[in-house]
């Protein structure tokens, strides 16, 4: 499970770079603190508990794993270790903590060093560094953000491998406080790439193409029960991508999102149970044709069931159960044919 968390961190590694090249962002910021709920499976701790255990078995192949979390008294994961049948540990993952926040990472494969993060925090405990390095101890990316006197982004920096040469530059300016005016993206020479601008706020405002330059007009609509929060983003051919925002009026808790392509056709649609971390289904569109899905069901305020589709090709769906305490105590996933494929059983 490690391996594959490792790979799937160099793989999103490299395709933030390659993302990024032209996006607004420094979307490092957004995957540098490293997910550990999904160790080996996706789950909130409701209740902290010193020691996590898993026990996963696959039934068709006949394995079974273990994986153990231990945490400190302020419910930091500090200790992250996979076992083999023989319970012999193969796989583990150490940090460490400074006055609450993320210091140091490092993973291991069968006791040798895989990777190295390093994070820096300002005292409002905003990320100003972060780092990753290979098991040559070589840095192979780094990343700095600084903020201004609000505490908003003011400027973020990406570095080539070895962490010396300056690869992109975010900067970023605001008409008020964290109400943005303009973003500009630079090369690691200083020439501008394209910039992002928020001057229009009315719908329907006529815009002129600028090249590389996209321009982003925002508005709201109110009905009785909800705030509907409106961006269309111009880019600099004329194409127009709108993003539709639904939350209630009473708490801003989301209800409902959406975005559109240029043609007004529906490229992602999702509801949710008042919150954004509780979505009830979400669908992904690809010329008119739905490309993924997912089902949510809730019991009690806790997901139960979720069933995801890739083309109605891949269906997969998870079964969950939950102690007194609200923790999750085993998962279940069966595939389209209803066969159950992995087990997760976890104890605190």
């Amino acid at each position: 499970m490690l391996k594959s968390t490792l790979l799937i961190m160099s793989f999103v590694c490299v395709s933030i770079v390659n993302a990024q090249n032209n996006s607004e962002y420094n979307f490092a910021q957004y995957m540098s603190t490293i997910p550990f709920d999904y160790m080996p499976v996706k789950h909130k701790i409701v209740k902290p508990s010193e020691k996590i255990s898993y026990e996963v078995f696959k039934p068709k192949k006949g394995t079974a794993k273990k994986y153990v979390k231990i945490f400190d008294a302020d419910g930091n994961m500090i200790n992250f270790s996979g076992f083999n049948e023989k319970n012999k540990v193969i796989s583990e993952v150490k940090t460490d903590y400074e006055n609450g926040q993320l210091k140091n990472y490092t993973s291991y494969k069968k006791g040798k060093l895989q990777t190295t993060i390093h994070y820096q925090w300002n005292d409002a405990g905003d990320l100003i560094f972060f780092e990753t390095l290979n098991k040559k101890n070589k840095i192979t990316t780094k990343n700095t953000w600084t903020y201004n006197q609000d505490g908003c982004v003011a400027q973020s920096k990406t570095f080539k491998k070895g962490g010396e040469k300056l690869h992109r530059q975010w900067d970023y300016e605001y008409f008020s406080e964290c109400t943005k005016s303009k973003s500009t993206l630079l090369n690691g020479k200083g020439k501008i790439l394209k910039e992002w601008t928020f001057d229009c706020k009315d719908e329907g405002e006529v815009l002129e193409k600028k090249k590389n330059t996209n321009q982003i007009c925002k508005w709201e609509e109110v009905d009785k029960d909800y705030l509907i929060y409106v961006q269309e983003t111009f880019d600099e051919k004329g194409k127009i991508i709108k993003f539709i925002s639904k939350v209630n009026r009473a708490d801003s808790s989301l209800v409902e999102y959406k975005k559109f392509d240029s043609k007004n056709q529906l490229l992602y649609h999702a509801t949710y149970l008042n919150d954004r971390e509780k979505p009830i289904f979400s669908k992904s569109y690809h010329k008119g044709k739905v490309l993924s899905n997912n089902e949510y069901k809730y019991e009690n305020n806790q997901v139960v069931y979720h069933k995801s589709s890739y083309k109605k090709r891949y269906t997969y769906t998870t079964k969950y159960a939950y102690n007194e305490d609200g923790n999750v105590t085993a998962l279940e996933r069966f595939n389209k044919k209803d066969e159950l494929i992995k087990s997760t059983t976890i104890t605190y």
